[in-house]
């Protein structure tokens, strides 16, 4: 989230504390601004012949030759509701110091799965309206295709590589600042619900028939290509690279989705291989072994209990030299990955996830290819306020697959789930006689109940003597008292905490 110096944010910048790869952030949030740096540029290779970002070795350089690193949002522009919302967060976004922005696109299916097609970019001229507005605001677009979600169809990609195909007319207008993630999280080890199986192989060979199919077609900006298995796994380094070698252009940057899978640097329970990676010992991988620049294109430990604490990786991303782009801005499926607690108004205060995230963005350099004057930022979010009085009302439990196969899941019923399950950004359950809690991150509503998705497996725990903390997006807390985990059990708030 880069953002220029301007003489209206400078008392801010002054007011950021900046200690090794932490910031301190005040409870409004606080993010400084940084210019361009000012360096020898890269020559642009001989065979580079796109007027946008390139690649040499590890690195990423705009089109100026300045080098770019990410750091910065994904933003939906597909899924969430509401006519204008997704591009009024724009200018919020700038605002939080992001230099970058995964845009998520998509184009109807052949169903109408959307009840409510307001604020949902379906057409060209839309697509085109969202990447012009982020270049307004100086902030490098990555645009992607979410229609292949765990997908193992290479028919699936065939469809990704027509869409962008179809969007050559801005994607061409936009060379110079725009950047292609051909598709979300395509091919996953073993079978997919459709019944096609997917490989390292099929993964490879795949994506080099794609990056071949978009620059006979002229698309020329840099690729950005998500690993295997949602993102979230590392293959041998040759399967990277004989797609980045197939690229005439060598303009590919590979992408990790860094959830469950990427665990606590010396978490004795995990061993570095196929399902989990420490993260220092993953991106030392990554960046030792391909030549080639990685990123993490998806991250949020909120919606992933079990994976690294966001600011312990994001402090491993920033040693490691490797770009970042969070998810996300806001999410109509769910408050626990929001930056801002409400996706109807990005001037609302920055949830416990936005209080993690945005102090590193203050290290965003903005890209050097920008000519226009930015529009003047917004106001900076209002201070959160903790209530000492909250109370989210009584809780009872049913049990939702805590089974060998899937033992980590819970749900939560509420007296008042719709209104109050939102505000809650993780439960922590504490099992009677013990010091130790159980983190709950929570996982979108089901029937009027809360699902939680928990860092422990939960068999040890049933008809064990419990209770559970409850924490709000604005710093709120409260406690239940002590009942049995068991089907249907109440949980009555403590009134005297």
């Amino acid at each position: 989230m880069k953002q220029v110096f301007r003489q209206t944010v400078v008392l801010r910048f002054l007011l950021c504390l900046i200690m090794g790869t932490a910031l301190v952030l005040g409870s409004a949030g606080c993010s400084a601004i940084q210019p361009p740096e000012t360096s020898t540029p890269s020559e642009r290779p001989s065979y580079n012949t796109s007027t946008g970002f390139f690649v040499v070795g590890k690195t990423l350089y705009d089109a100026e030759g300045a080098e770019f690193l990410m750091r910065g949002v994904n933003a939906n522009h597909w899924w969430n509701n509401g006519e204008t919302v997704d591009m009024d967060s724009i200018p919020y976004i700038r605002l939080s110091g992001a230099n970058t922005v995964r845009c998520v696109f998509g184009k109807r299916g052949s169903a109408d799965e959307f009840e409510d097609p307001e604020g949902i970019r379906f057409t060209t001229a839309e697509r085109r309206a969202v990447v012009a507005e982020y270049v307004r605001w100086h902030v490098v677009p990555v645009v992607e295709f979410h229609n292949a979600t765990g997908s193992n169809d290479p028919a699936k990609i065939a469809e990704a590589v027509n869409f962008w195909i179809g969007e050559n007319s801005w994607l061409s207008e936009f060379e110079k600042y725009a950047i292609v993630n051909i598709s979300n999280e395509w091919c996953n080890m073993g079978t997919d619900g459709a019944g096609f199986d997917g490989s390292a192989e099929l993964w490879r060979d795949t994506y080099i028939d794609a990056v071949a199919a978009l620059r006979a077609a002229g698309i020329r900006n840099t690729l950005v290509i998500d690993s295997i298995q949602w993102g979230q796994v590392i293959i041998d380094a040759s399967y990277y690279m004989a797609v980045f070698n197939s690229d005439p252009q060598k303009n590919i940057v590979f992408s990790f989705h860094m959830y469950d899978g990427w665990v606590t640097p010396g978490d004795p329970q995990y061993t570095d291989g196929l399902d989990y990676y420490h993260v220092d010992t993953g991106l030392d991988f990554l960046t030792t072994q391909l030549d080639a620049p990685v990123i993490s294109g998806e991250f949020n430990h909120q919606a992933a209990p079990a994976g690294c604490p966001d600011d312990i990786l994001l402090s491993q991303l920033e040693s490691h030299g490797v770009g970042w782009l969070a998810w996300m801005w806001y999410n109509s499926s769910g408050h626990y990955q929001y930056i801002v607690y409400d996706s109807a108004d990005s001037s609302m205060p920055y949830a416990v996830f936005g209080q993690t995230v945005v102090p590193f963005l203050a290290r965003a350099q903005e890209a050097t290819v920008f000519t226009t004057a930015l529009p003047a930022l917004p106001a900076a979010p209002p201070a959160l306020s903790p209530d000492p009085d909250w109370n989210p009302g009584g809780l009872s439990i049913r049990m939702f697959d805590v089974s060998d196969d899937n033992p980590w899941w819970l749900q939560i019923e509420m007296d008042n789930v719709e209104e109050t399950a939102g505000n809650i950004n993780r439960v922590e359950m504490e099992p009677a006689g013990s010091t130790d809690r159980i983190t709950l991150g929570t996982w979108g509503q089901n029937d009027g109940r809360q699902n939680f998705v928990s860092n422990t497996e939960l068999h040890d725990y049933i008809a064990a003597n419990v209770r559970f903390w409850l924490y709000c997006y604005d710093g709120s807390v409260a406690r239940t008292e002590f009942n049995t985990l068991v089907q249907g059990n109440a949980f009555v708030i403590d009134a005297t905490y």
